[in-house]
């Protein structure tokens, strides 16, 4: 409850080497937007798959909030690659944001529906954190003002972590 939300120092984290042959800011963009989508889906599955109420507007609620990173994220991709394919019929990523796998993810809620508070709040953290420190260093891999657009969409996964935090 105290993470002042800086980035892990120390070796090489998983997330810098998952983006770190991505050499043009168009694949970074898109890259990130398909991951995007992946967690929209993925919260919105994830919701499917649930009883109680409460939970279920949570989950629909970060779904929503993932569409709007995405419709974000591709008004900056427009800019840089104006033939960019319609928003609608872009692909889900393998991975959601923070390397976490997408397919591994999906399997598991099917096998084993969440069913408890802190289960739906462990797992949207962890989901949460993960995009936090993501958005952050891709932050430090690109020039202005890219730079800004992924620090505010880091701080907007700050938020979310603070509302999920609050839940607990």
């Amino acid at each position: 409850m105290n993470w002042p939300y800086e980035t892990v120092k120390g070796p090489p984290e998983e997330a810098q080497e998952f983006f770190k042959e991505i050499r043009e800011i168009k694949e970074l963009l898109l890259f990130a937007l398909q991951m995007e989508k992946a967690s929209k889906t993925f919260y919105h599955k994830a919701a499917e798959s649930l009883e109680e109420e409460e939970l279920i507007d949570l989950l629909k609620r970060l779904s929503q909030a993932e569409g709007k990173h995405m419709e974000l994220l591709y008004t900056e991709l427009k800019e840089v690659w104006p033939q960019a394919p319609p928003l609608q019929g872009m692909k889900e990523s393998e991975f959601m944001e923070g390397a976490i796998s997408f397919p591994q993810s999906l399997l598991a809620v099917e096998e084993e529906p969440l069913k408890e508070k802190i289960d739906v709040l462990e797992l949207a953290l962890e989901k949460e954190c993960k995009a936090y420190d993501l958005y952050q260093r891709m932050a430090d891999t690109v020039e202005p003002p890219l730079r800004e657009f992924f620090r505010n969409l880091a701080k907007q996964e700050r938020g979310h972590i603070d509302e999920l935090s609050r839940l607990l």
